[in-house]
């Protein structure tokens, strides 16, 4: 195979992943307690608020009619029992509620704000301790998503991982046919 046509089809495939990879932006939030704001998404520029509903395993999250008690700038709709965010197609089709929501572990939490953008909370986990004399009952361990580009569509997180894979299986063959030739 001639180099500079295998070099322009490994850019083709890096430049797919790549943009593929631009609208979705992910991280993870590690024991944030309960009855205080999460800063999360894009440095840290969004803020959730949520508490304890049952102990060790589920919570309330707070939508838009929370704006002044909390600053809740989203409102919410809970999947539950989904925990894959890639089979989300098309996050705009929900019924979204300003009002507060319950999730347990185990659930997804999709957001929208005023603006249109789209976010996402797969709950991990809801852990603590009864201490009445601790100022937070229990801590949230979750995954976050959010869409920078403004689609509803979260199932790029596949694409990202089949482009990414394809590359590497393309890359070794080349490398393969390469050292052979």
């Amino acid at each position: 195979m001639n180099k500079s046509i295998a070099f322009a089809f490994m850019f083709f495939f890096c430049n797919i992943a790549s943009h593929a990879h631009a609208a979705l932006i992910s991280g993870v939030i590690e024991a944030a307690p309960e009855s205080t704001d999460v800063s999360w998404g894009p440095s840290e520029q969004f803020s959730t608020h949520w508490s304890v509903a049952w102990f060790n395993s589920a919570g309330w999250f707070y939508g838009t009619d929370y704006q002044d008690d909390f600053g809740a700038t989203f409102d919410l709709v809970v999947l539950n029992g989904v925990s894959d965010i890639s089979n989300i197609t098309d996050a705009s089709l929900y019924s979204y509620t300003s009002d507060a929501v319950f999730a347990a572990i185990g659930d997804t939490i999709l957001m929208r704000n005023s603006n249109g953008y789209y976010g996402a909370w797969i709950i991990n986990n809801i852990f603590g301790f009864v201490d009445f004399d601790s100022p937070h009952l229990g801590y949230l361990d979750a995954e976050w998503y959010f869409l920078s580009d403004g689609s509803a569509d979260f199932s790029i997180v596949a694409t990202v991982n089949e482009s990414s894979s394809f590359l590497l299986l393309v890359l070794g063959l080349m490398l393969l046919g390469y050292r052979r030739a």
